[in-house]
């Protein structure tokens, strides 16, 4: 084979992976010449493919036409009954230590080389470390070893490459472990019912931490001590070449019934086998999610999204509703991302109060309190149907076009549209001064009779609104008081209900600065863009995902006309009934008046108990990482891939039936 060609394969079929690269080195020492090449090549390959097509499906799959309704419980796991029964037939059990029994909350767990490198400060740290390993491995079996190296070896290759103090490093690296790794919860019962049977119970690792770092790591996670810890690079053997499983053997005698339980099809589960134990392979939970999970996000906030996701709905063994795995992959993250941006900015900006705006704002709110527990925040009857009647003085032209010009030939009465505007009262007087009958349908012309009348008689309609202002008037002076600067939450889109806040908040409370949070600016599709210009470019209003200022891809990607703001809501959604505006009783106390029931109320409480379950995982796994941010273009990316694809929305519609009477929330 010409050498060019040869090494090309082997680079390809390697790809700078430090342990197979010297699995391969140690197999070629043992096997020269070129029947050991050839076996050699078949040796790596048998190594390569199931990587190679897990990957090659992932390609695939990132094609949004992959995506699916529902993927938990596609990986069919053993009940925890199942497992004690068939494990506890044998008198040695040993488990693979990471990926079985301890896990990392990240898809690749290399990826955690990317918050040594931010403890460390060096840049391009995950590249640098992943060689020095490399290279420690190829100088092990240059000097006769099996390739099996310490983190001692592989921190003295680094430090002598690099500016890098070995000690701190390698105390960085350790310290990084311990924070991140965490216990199986499926395995959990297992090993104390196992414990209770006297069973003997201990661990095979191929792997450079050594046996007294791995059983610190048990322990700490809950998972106990064992009976023996058996770390490839102590006992300078390993599971790969199935000399662990020999020494394991030689400790415990042969008359012992073994069994062995790991992730590695070929490590685990075969070579256990040609060494006559039993084995059980544990699909990895980020091999079974991997090919649904999006891939295009930045490296680190990818990887820490699709660990999360992956080992959520593939390694528990539990299966989920669609409308869960949808709050779960698609709001989680945009969800923590927004409230992450939120703390951010209101602490530079010096804003002592978040008001979450009803009712798109409630999950954003439920999120936040997880998130920073001691924040100011209120949750504030809002909406868009009560900012347009309390701004009608400023916003004339927003107020008919909402009410009216949108509406037109929707199959919506004349009458419908006065009630919606809650000016039933004038309705007799518009049908004897214009002749049209309020059980007409809103056209063209009825709507601009409509728009003509009220126009005509505006002080009738700021009348009607009289009572319901000074209401809010009082609402929202309580909700401000005692604070200097604050900030509207809201999801979208033009801005109406946080500027129609802001309006009456400069009255009530003139020594107050409101500013304005949207998780997204109108899209440029939209035709509303250019209203939020201005208040873009004075600072007065920010967006997380996308403006005409900020991520212009996304905002010229974001088609509301698809439906894409209605399914963005969707994940904001909230199972309260609509906020419909305010009121003064009888004794003058504010009221607030409500819509009837949310009809799909249980559809979102699935939507949100996702997102608040992605918001937990996230908070308890990476909640330490202060100051480590979501992009707006990270956390759109698993929006961007259900909006791309109608087979995945046409199916999520089916759970819905969109109630249209109300013309405007």
């Amino acid at each position: 084979m010409n050498h060019n060609i040869r090494q090309k394969l082997y680079q390809w079929l390697t790809r700078q992976d430090p342990e197979i690269t010297g699995l391969w080195q140690n197999f070629r020492r043992k096997n020269p010449g070129r029947a050991g090449l050839v076996k050699g090549l078949a040796f790596l390959l048998a190594l390569r493919i199931p990587v190679l097509a897990r990957r090659l499906g992932a390609a695939a799959r990132q094609n949004p036409a992959y995506l699916v309704l529902r993927e938990s419980g596609r990986a069919k796991r053993p009940s925890q009954r199942e497992w004690i029964r068939k494990l506890a037939a044998c008198d040695v059990i040993s488990f693979d230590a990471f990926d079985t029994l301890l896990l990392r909350p990240v898809e690749d767990p290399r990826d955690l080389f990317y918050f040594v490198g931010q403890k460390l400060s060096c840049p391009d740290f995950r590249t640098l470390r992943i060689r020095a390993e490399e290279e420690a491995r190829q100088k092990n079996l240059g000097r006769g070893g099996c390739g099996e190296v310490t983190l001692e070896e592989i921190w003295e290759i680094l430090a002598a490459q690099t500016e890098l103090d070995a000690q701190e490093g390698l105390r960085a690296e350790w310290e990084t472990e311990r924070q991140f790794c965490y216990a199986n919860p499926l395995f959990l019962p297992v090993l104390a019912a196992l414990r209770r049977m006297g069973k003997t119970l201990v661990i095979a690792s191929d792997m450079y931490l050594g046996e007294e770092r791995i059983r610190r790591l048990l322990l700490e996670a809950g998972l106990g001590e064992f009976d023996g810890c058996f770390v490839s690079c102590d006992r300078k053997a390993s599971k790969h070449e199935g000399t662990l499983f020999d020494q394991i053997q030689k400790r415990f005698g042969s008359s012992c019934r073994y069994l062995h339980v790991g992730d590695h099809p070929q490590a685990d589960y075969r070579m256990a086998r040609e060494k006559g134990w039993e084995a059980v392979w544990v699909a990895s939970a980020h091999e079974t999610g991997r090919p649904f999970r999006v891939r295009r996000m930045s490296p680190v906030v990818g990887g820490m999204y699709r660990g999360l996701a992956s080992q959520r709905l593939h390694g528990e063994g539990r299966r989920y509703s669609p409308l869960y795995e949808f709050g779960y992959l698609y709001g989680g993250l945009f969800a923590v991302g927004f409230c992450r941006f939120l703390h951010r900015r209101a602490r530079e900006k010096k804003i002592g109060r978040l008001l979450f705006l009803a009712r798109d704002g409630e999950i954003f709110h439920k999120v936040y309190r997880m998130l920073y527990p001691d924040g100011d925040t209120r949750y504030v009857y809002w909406s868009r149907r009560a900012a347009l009647k309390l701004s009608v003085d400023g916003r004339r032209q927003e107020y008919f076009q909402r009410f009216l010009r949108d509406k037109q030939n929707g199959g919506y009465t004349v009458e419908a549209c006065f009630e919606a505007m809650d000016l039933s009262a004038l309705v007799p007087g518009f049908v004897r001064e214009t002749g049209v009958d309020g059980k007409m349908l809103l056209t063209k012309e009825t709507a601009d009779c409509c728009e003509a009348y009220l126009a005509a008689h505006f002080s009738l309609v700021e009348e009607a609104y009289g009572r319901e202002r000074e209401a809010a008037e009082r609402y929202v002076a309580e909700v401000l008081s005692g604070c200097g600067r604050a900030a509207a939450v809201d999801i979208g889109w033009a801005g109406t209900g946080p500027w129609a806040l802001a309006h009456v908040a400069q009255k009530v409370c003139p020594d107050t600065k409101v500013f304005t949070f949207l998780a997204a600016g109108a899209a440029r599709k939209s035709g509303d863009a250019g209203k939020l210009y201005p208040e873009l470019l004075s600072g007065d209003l920010e967006t997380y995902l996308f403006s005409p200022v900020f991520n212009r891809g996304l905002w010229e990607f974001h088609d509301p006309g698809r439906g894409d703001n209605l399914l963005v809501e969707l994940l904001a959604a909230s199972p309260s009934p609509t906020f419909l505006g305010f009121a003064l009783d009888e004794e003058g106390e504010v009221r607030f008046r409500f819509g009837k029931p949310e009809p799909q109320a249980e559809q979102i409480r699935h939507i949100q108990k996702g997102i608040l379950d992605f918001a937990a995982d996230w908070n308890r796994h990476f909640g330490c990482l202060a100051g480590w941010e979501i992009s707006g273009w990270d956390a759109y990316a698993p929006i961007q891939a259900v909006l791309s694809d109608a087979g995945y929305r046409k199916k999520l519609e089916r759970y819905f039936s969109w109630e249209t009477s109300m013309l405007v929330e």
